[in-house]
Parts: structure tokens; C-alpha cells; sequence
């Protein structure tokens, strides 16, 4: 009688929540998975174009449940997985192919690939194992795209782009994109390490332009970029203002390069300089002791489209915001408090790590967010379904779950464990004139307000937060599903 009571005022709070929100949940379903730190549980959550299906993969250490929504993502399949090989734990992406979805998942040491199946016509799931040779080419980063996996490498001793492609477990291809004629002294695997050693792996940060990103993720100075059969890879220079620009086509497998450098005046004083790629336009921030500077490059007409200049004494009259400084830290409690001055925010933007975050809402505008951030600790510790890694993307220890190479649901949980200082603006998209207004709650705004509501119902009913979570695209909407152990239920809401 009290569990019935339990469900019955979480669904009423679920009412109350999805009203407020404006959000809609469109599936749940009562499924059982292993509660304790060392069970693997995760949830992954894919979308078949082709078919217009989702596929839900619910994992723990002992198989977990597949379960397939048609396109009112109402459940038409739904069978129990075979366990995975323990030690196989980072999934890389999968692919899909004759009715049959395939995860792929590596180790840690990216040596083997397991190639999991889930074949809906006859409801079986099958393994099989791929030794991966290792040696010759720096690993970049996996994309899934039209049911295939795509699996970028930076050939080693070239400026070569190596890609390799899974179609579900048949036999890969391997294809290569050179472009040694961009680059001197083959310095493309140089530009994307993390340090001058040889064996150092690539640093790359994962950029989703579908949907805002948090300034934690844009302060990398290399960022991958991927839009349906396009890859875009930016690379900015520490000594300098200069950007590389590297477009790559899935479709054609070929690849051309562009070397922008920023407008402003040379500084020969301490700088910071960083970019965002959105739609052929490279968005541009530098900032040194005396001023910052935000300007944009037009990728396409190869031309600079609009500078700002403002001095440590002036005000920034393009901002649509108060400048803001919020997060916390070290079990410290998320706080926001204003800044009063733009030297304010230029003595904070030099002594951390600068970022700039581009996203197009509607009536040809973007919103762009440009400040800093300095860590206090990971957010990956805490946050379930994440590894605990190293900033090189190549996770340290699974810490008892299943580790996402791509995990959209970083950019909520980057707050909790870091201090930012930011500027919110609002401009045209192509001409970077500035437009007046205020800006709406965006995307993670709203995942993040849902949280907050969950954890909020903790005292009065019981923990019911989020425990492990997915985020991915479906057709033109975002899909968030978590799982509450608590109910032992999972949600599946979708964000228009």
C-alpha cells in the first residue's frame, strides 16, 4: 500500500513537473536493474533514421533489456541482453543494419572491439570480438551516422586522415582523406596532441551544434564538429592568433584545410585566445590585459565579418545579461553572484581557461555565451553513467558503470564541480549585429530545472533523482531519458 502511495504522488509531482517545464514524457516503463556501485548500469539511447525507430539499450553487469519505440515511441519489441565481457565497457557508438542494432564497445586500452548485436526479428543478442591493431594511427574520435560507425585517426608520420567504417559486424572499410599538402613537416598529429610526446594521445573536445554547449567543453583549444556527412575540426594555435580549419566529407572522403588568423591588434602582452564553428562561420574571442576582442570569419566568402573591441574600462554594450560568475565545487553548493566591471571579467578570463559557445535560435539569431572557467574537481565523478577520466577522452576507471565516449549529459553537471565567469549576447547570425532582447532558459536550462525539481521531492517522498541518464537527437527533437531506482522505472521526455 505505501509503494502504491509512493508511485502515486511521484506521478502527480510528474504531472506538476512536465506542466511547469513544458516537456512531454513519452515513454516509461518499470525495469529492474541492479542497484550497487560495481553493477555497470547504464542507459543508452540511439535513433534509426531510416526506420524512424528508438532503441533503448538498458545495461548492468549481468545483460540488462533491449527495448524498440516506433516513431509515436510507442514499444513494438523488447527482449533481455546477454551480459557483456567485463572488461569491455566504453561504448564507442553503434550502427544498425537489416533489422539488427549493434553496439560497439571497446576497453579501456582500445585493443579490442566488442561488436554486440540485437537482432528485433528473432529477439537475440550475439557477440563478436575484434582484435584492434594498434600503432599506427592516433585515435581521434567515433561518430554514428545513417546506421554506420565511423572511427577518425590521425595516421601517425602523415597529416592523413584515416577513417574506418562499421556497418554492423560485417568486414570494415578503411579510408584516407590525405592532407600532408596543409601541413608542414607533417605537423597535423603534433597540433592535435596534448603535448609534445609522440605517444601522447589526441585532445579533442566533442561539440554537438544541435544544442548549446557549456563553456567547460568549448575552452578546449581543439574541437571536433559533426553534421550529418560533415566533420569540421578547429585547431587554435597557442603561440598565436591563428585557427586551423579542417573540413572532412563522410560521403566523398575528401578534405581541405583553411588557416584563419584573428583580426584584432597583435598582443605582445599575456593573452587568451579561443573559437566555436557554427553554420561557416568561425566565431573568435581574445582577450590580454588591456581589452577583449569578439569577432567572426565567414568560412565560405573567406572574409571577416564583424569585430568588438572593448577596453578594461568600458562597458560592454553588446551583452544581453548582467555578466555572471556561478558554479561551485568540492561539495560546495552552486552559487551566481554579478560582476560589476568588464576589468572584473578580463582579470578572470586570464587566470583560467577561456571558451566560447555558439548556438542559432530562431529568426536567423544565435546566442553567443564567451568566459571562462576554472576547475575545482570532475564532474564525471559524480555524475552516473560517466567514466572517470582523463581530459584526453580515454577514460581512467569505468567507476561501476558503462562509459559513454560521447556524453552530452557533461555539459548539465560541469557547474557542480567548476566556477565560471560568463557573458550571454545576442547577435544576427551571419552579421554579428548585435540584437536587443532578452534570452530564454535553453535546452540544458530546462534539463538542468528538471533535475533540480527532482532532487527537491527527496525529503518528503524519498530519493528519487535521476540515477543514470541518456541525451541524444531524434530526428529534429532531443530525447533525455534517466532511471529511477528508486521506482525502478525509466523515463524517456522529449525536448522540441
Amino acid at each position: 500500500m505505501k509503494k502504491v502511495k509512493f508511485i502515486f504522488l511521484i506521478s502527480i509531482c510528474f504531472f506538476q513537473i512536465s506542466s511547469l517545464l513544458g516537456q512531454r514524457i513519452v515513454f516509461d516503463k518499470e525495469v529492474e536493474l541492479k542497484r550497487g556501485l560495481s553493477d555497470r548500469r547504464n542507459i543508452y539511447g540511439v535513433w534509426n533514421e531510416d526506420e524512424n525507430q528508438t532503441a533503448i539499450f538498458m545495461l548492468d553487469k549481468k545483460g540488462g533489456e533491449f527495448d524498440l519505440l516506433d516513431h509515436q515511441y510507442k514499444l513494438i519489441n523488447s527482449f533481455p541482453i546477454a551480459n557483456f565481457k567485463s572488461y569491455h565497457d566504453k561504448i564507442e557508438g553503434f550502427s544498425y543494419k537489416d533489422q539488427t542494432y549493434y553496439l560497439h564497445v571497446t576497453n579501456v586500452l582500445r585493443s579490442e572491439m566488442l561488436i554486440k548485436s540485437f537482432d528485433t526479428r528473432n529477439n537475440t543478442s550475439s557477440n563478436k570480438l575484434l582484435k584492434l591493431v594498434k600503432g599506427y594511427d592516433n585515435y581521434i574520435h567515433s561518430y554514428s551516422y545513417k546506421g554506420k560507425l565511423y572511427e577518425l585517426s590521425v595516421m601517425k608520420g602523415s597529416s592523413a586522415i584515416a577513417i574506418k567504417i562499421y556497418h554492423g559486424d560485417d568486414k570494415l572499410e578503411r579510408k584516407i582523406i590525405p592532407l600532408d599538402q596543409y601541413f608542414e613537416s607533417k605537423s597535423l598529429p603534433k597540433l592535435l596532441r596534448a603535448s609534445m610526446n609522440t605517444s601522447a594521445p589526441v585532445k579533442i573536445k566533442r561539440i554537438d551544434n544541435s544544442m548549446p554547449n557549456s563553456l567547460e567543453n568549448c575552452a578546449s583549444l581543439r574541437k571536433i564538429y559533426f553534421n550529418k556527412n560533415k566533420v569540421v575540426i578547429t585547431i587554435n594555435s597557442k603561440k598565436n592568433l591563428d585557427t586551423y580549419i579542417i573540413y572532412l566529407d563522410l560521403e566523398t572522403y575528401t578534405g581541405s584545410v583553411d588557416k584563419v588568423s584573428n583580426p584584432s591588434i597583435n598582443s605582445t602582452s599575456r593573452f587568451r585566445y579561443n573559437t566555436f564553428y557554427l553554420n561557416g562561420i568561425l566565431y573568435q574571442l581574445m582577450v590580454d590585459q588591456k581589452r577583449l576582442c569578439l569577432s567572426a570569419y565567414n568560412s565560405e566568402t573567406k572574409s571577416n565579418v564583424k569585430q568588438y573591441l572593448v577596453t578594461r574600462d568600458a562597458k560592454i554594450d553588446f551583452k544581453n545579461a548582467d555578466i555572471m560568475q556561478k558554479g561551485g565545487g568540492a561539495f560546495l553548493p552552486i552559487d551566481e553572484k554579478k560582476l560589476k566591471s568588464t576589468s572584473q571579467l578580463i582579470r578572470k578570463m586570464l587566470s583560467s581557461h577561456i571558451g566560447i559557445s555558439v548556438y542559432a535560435v530562431e529568426n536567423d539569431k544565435v546566442v553567443l555565451t564567451f568566459g571562462a572557467y576554472k576547475k575545482h574537481g570532475s564532474p564525471q565523478m559524480l555524475l552516473p553513467g560517466s567514466p572517470i577520466s582523463s581530459d584526453f577522452g580515454v577514460p581512467i576507471v569505468t567507476s561501476g558503470a558503462y562509459s559513454l565516449h560521447y556524453n552530452p549529459m557533461y555539459a548539465i553537471y560541469s557547474y557542480e564541480w567548476s566556477k565560471a565567469v560568463e557573458v550571454k549576447c545576442l547577435f544576427h547570425s551571419k552579421t554579428l549585429i548585435h540584437q536587443k532582447g532578452s534570452i530564454r532558459k535553453n535546452l540544458l536550462d530546462r534539463v538542468q530545472n528538471l533535475n533540480e525539481h527532482l532532487k527537491s521531492m527527496v525529503d518528503k517522498y524519498g530519493r528519487v533523482s535521476p540515477n543514470i541518464q541518456t541525451f541524444f537527437r531524434a530526428n529534429d527533437v532531443h530525447m533525455y531519458g534517466y532511471y529511477l531506482a528508486k521506482m525502478d522505472k525509466i523515463v524517456l521526455r522529449r525536448y522540441q
